[in-house]
């Protein structure tokens, strides 16, 4: 079948047209959780590795801050995703969220007062934690 201007129709019922855009969401959303659980994966192990170097070489180990800045800003992609991925996959990231950034509030304070162990252990205790149960969880999404 042709339109007025002489191009091919496809013959997609309303249902069609949408199971193809659900498709295409869930199949967006399912490489989110898999970009996700890869980059968590990773941002758990900079975090540790942070952690430790915190408390071997304070201050030394934490360096100029460079790293930090990274570690935040990569938490913030996280948080971004998790809020995504919660949101259609009936997930509560928003109190996960809260205590991130509540625990690093408190670690950058620490670290400005020359608490170089409340630092590390901030990181590894309570921010690296949700990490890790974020990365689980959206591995988990991928197999779905």
């Amino acid at each position: 079948m042709k339109n007025v201007v002489g191009n091919d129709i496809d013959n997609k019922t309303g249902n069609d047209v949408n199971n193809d855009v659900n498709n295409d969401i869930n199949n967006d959303l399912k490489e989110l959780a898999a970009t996700a659980a890869l980059y968590l994966r990773r941002l758990s192990n900079a975090v540790a590795a942070l952690a430790d170097r915190a408390r071997l070489s304070p201050p030394a180990g934490i360096g100029g801050g460079a790293e930090m800045e990274e570690i935040v800003a990569g938490l913030e992609w996280s948080m971004s995703a998790m809020r995504i991925l919660s949101a259609q996959n009936g997930g509560n990231s928003a109190s996960d969220c809260a205590h991130i950034v509540s625990c690093l509030k408190m670690a950058l304070d620490s670290l400005q007062n020359g608490d170089c162990v409340f630092f590390a252990d901030m990181l590894e205790f309570e921010v690296n934690p949700v990490i890790m149960r974020w990365q689980i969880w959206s591995a988990s999404l991928c197999k779905t």
